[in-house]
This record gives structure tokens, sequence and C-alpha cells, in this order.
């Protein structure tokens, strides 16, 4: 019971600081998307998004996808008390993520000239450039890996929002006082993945070494997380990849660079609205510790559904609100993008669920399972793609990404319908329940008693 207490409260602690650091995070992002919407014509951004797409695509090598395997393997042995068995899975994702990064940041560098050739654009320095990034990127996913194993989300949030701020900073100094258009887009992007790296130096080296010193030797298998595990979650991964760096080259080819840039912009918004919410951030730490005690983890499965839906749905109104004001003030040439924004966010009440069922899977190790719901559908819908673009121009993209989407959604649930409790109402995942209104009350009651706290010590120090 005490151990159930303690999840909560790191849960709730957890939460409400990532959520809070994640609104100055996204403070930042709005105002880095503001500053460079503000600068760019569409035809700039849409060129951007194109490099980003190459970049995508290296991920391919680093190997980004065991991210969450890792993450739950490592808190599963951390909730048992096995420090020595944590730091093995820490010491071999150290190993296996830089390596990736390295090789993939020098394939980029042997890519570059092919890319430029076939798509007749000359990008070569650009990529040379953002190779730099991937090589500090590997070390950035070990650190974000670390922090969600050990619930450390202020440190956590202190890397994500150096790196933010850097970006910020650095696309002022080089679009706007420099003139370097997209070349500055490109340098401010990697110098954001340098400055963290540097700040968490000492940490890292300190880390480090305690990692190899009390690490058990031999006792996670690197064959155990590639192939049989973590290969179900590469090979998603990968398919995952394959999409986000396919589609700006098909709706570019078959429509414009502009389009490009008008249909990168909505899923950006789009996606700050699912990124806004941690849920899934608190939850990759605490399931695989409640895997022995199904009742609490069916507790924390439905419960963890009801907020997801409303935090998303607050999410989705203020994101979209705002989006709304900033382009028709500051960037009206953009403004085009609104009703493709309000497509598109049909689908968010269904994927604050499927973010639940995602990190369940992981808990419960089902990644065949997460692989066959999730990269199918995919795999389907990006065949129809072209054709949609083709003869539907962007109605077709709006339809190709809902029919992803919710296609990915519904078929996790069915892959997990006979394991997963979830609700069954469908009121359930909108209205509180009597636990809910207990939460609800204490956390007005505690807030009041907060402010009245501060009032009361800041009339005490006036003179």
């Amino acid at each position: 019971m005490n151990e159930q207490k303690t999840l909560k409260k790191q849960a709730t602690e957890g939460f409400v600081i990532t959520l809070v650091g994640d609104s100055l995070y996204k403070v930042l992002g709005i105002l880095t998307t503001v500053v460079v919407l503000a600068v760019l014509t569409p035809y700039e951004y849409g060129l951007w998004r194109l490099l980003q797409s190459v970049l995508s695509f290296m991920g391919i090598v680093a190997l980004t996808g065991i991210a969450g395997v890792v993450v739950a393997d490592i808190a599963r042995e951390l909730g048992r008390g096995q420090k020595s068995r944590a730091y093995a899975a820490t010491w071999r994702v150290i190993m296996i993520l830089v390596t990736a990064s390295m090789a993939a940041a020098f394939s980029l560098v042997a890519i570059a000239p092919i890319v430029s050739v076939v798509s007749k654009i000359h990008l070569t320095l650009y990529l040379w450039i953002l190779a730099v990034s991937l090589l500090f990127g590997g070390v950035t996913q070990v650190l974000q890996i670390l922090f969600q194993a050990r619930l450390e989300p202020r440190r956590a949030l202190v890397l994500k929002n150096v790196a933010n701020l850097s970006y910020l900073i650095a696309i002022v100094l080089c679009i706007p006082y420099l003139h370097l258009s997209v070349l500055g887009l490109v340098i401010a992007y990697t110098i954001s993945t340098v400055i963290p790296i540097f700040i968490f130096l000492p940490y890292i080296i300190h880390e480090l070494r305690v990692i190899a010193r009390e690490r058990e030797q031999n006792s996670y298998s690197l064959r155990e997380v590639l192939i049989r595990r973590g290969g179900w979650a590469l090979a998603s991964d990968y398919v995952s990849i394959l999409e986000s760096s396919a589609w700006p080259w098909v709706v570019g080819y078959f429509l414009s660079i502009e389009q490009v840039a008008y249909a990168g912009l909505a899923l950006v918004i789009v996606s700050q609205v699912y990124s806004l919410v941690p849920i899934q951030y608190v939850l990759r730490g605490i399931l695989p510790r409640l895997m022995d005690n199904r009742k609490h983890l069916d507790e924390w499965i439905g419960r963890a559904s009801r907020y997801s839906i409303w935090f998303h749905g607050l999410a989705a109104l203020v994101v979209f609100s705002g989006f709304t004001a900033a382009s028709l003030w500051f960037f009206p040439h953009y403004a085009i993008v609104i009703p493709l924004v309000t497509t598109l966010l049909i689908a968010a009440p269904f994927r604050a669920v499927s973010a639940i069922v995602v990190e369940w899977m992981y808990a419960m190790r089902n990644q065949r399972e997460l692989f066959l719901s999730t990269s199918l559908p995919r795999i389907f819908w990006l065949v129809l793609l072209p054709f949609l673009v083709m003869h539907m121009g962007m109605t077709g993209f709006a339809i190709w990404y809902l029919g992803s989407s919710l296609s990915i959604i519904f078929a996790r649930f069915f892959v997990s319908r006979k394991e997963l409790s979830l609700p069954r109402k469908w009121q359930d995942y909108f209205f509180p329940d009597a636990v809910d209104w207990i939460y609800i009350k204490r956390s007005i009651v505690q807030g009041v008693r907060m402010v009245f706290e501060r009032r009361r010590k800041t009339y005490r120090t006036l003179p």
C-alpha cells in the first residue's frame, strides 16, 4: 500500500513538474515557430521540412526505436531493487546509441551529395551541417532514457528547455540579423543539439563512472534487446521513420514545396497537442512497476485514459486558438492552414486513449502486437498517399492522415482487447467518478491554501 502511495506521489509530482516544464518548453517552441514563420517564405519553410525528412530518415541508422523498450527494462529492474542490473541495461544502451549515432552522422555526410543530385536542389551543405546534430543526438537520447527510467522529470525538462532556448536565440541571430534564411535555421538547429550536452557534461561523466563501476556485467543481452524484443520496436520505428520521411517528398513531387510547408505546419500544430500532455512520460516509468499487481494496473489504465482525454481536449483547444490568432496577426500567408488543422484534430480524442495503450504494451513487452497494430496500417496508407494527393490534393493529404491515425488506433484496441482492461462505457472516458472528485477537490483546496500561504508570507515581509 505504501508503495502504491509512493508511486502515485511520484506520478503526480512527475506529471505536474513535466506539465509546468513542458509549458515553458512549449512557450519557447511557439516563439520559435512564430519567428520562423514570420521570416521564412512558404517555399523556404517547405525546403526546411524536406531537410528534416532526410534527417529523420537517418534515425533508421541511429536506432532511435529501442528507447521505449530500454526505459521499461531499466524501470522494471529499479522497481525490483536490482540496481546493478539496471546499470547493466543502461551501459548497453549507451554503447548502442552512441555508436549508432556516429554511424548515422557519417552516413548522412556520404549520401548528402546523392540527395542533391536526385532532388535537383542544392542541399549538400545543409545536410553536412545537420550531420553534427546526429552525433550529439545519441547522447541526448541516452540522457532522456535515464531521466524517464529514474523518474527525474526536472533534469529532462532542463535538457529540453536549454535546447529550445538555444535554438530560439540562434534562430534570431542567424535569420533576422545575419539573413541566412534556411542556412541559418540549419545552423541554429545544430547549435541547439550541442549546447545541452556541454551543460550536462559533468553529469554525464559522473554517471558513466558510476554505471561502469557498479553494473552487473553480461546481465543484459544485446541480442535480446535488438532482435527478440527490441527488434519489433526497431521495425515499428523504421516504418514510422519511413512514413515521416516519405510524405514530404510525395507532397512536394505531386503538388509543390509550398504545399509541403502547409502540410508540415499543420502536422507541427497537431503534434503540439499530443506533446503538451506528458502523460506518456509519467506512465513509462510507472506501469512496469505495477506488472505484479493487476488490480492496481487496471485502475491506473482506466483513470489515465480518462485524464488523457481531458488534458488532450484542453490542449487541443488552447493550441488551435493560439495558432489561429497568431496566423491571422503575425503570418497571414499561413492562415490557409487553419482548415487543415481543424480536420486533423478530429483524431485527438482517440489518440489520447491510444497513448495509454502504447505505454501498457511497452510495460507488457508486447512489442510484436505494437508493431503489427501500428506498422501495417501505416504501410497500407503510405502506399495510398501518392494516389490520394495526386487526385485530391491537400484533401487527399488530410484523408491519408486521418485514415492512418484512426486505423492504427483501432488496431491497437483490437490486438489488446483480451488482456487490457479499458472502461466499457463511453461515459467513463469523459465524466469523473467519485475518486476523481476527491482528487479534484483536494487539488483545489491545496491550491487555495498555497495562495493564501504565499500572501501571508508576503504581508509578513512588508515593512
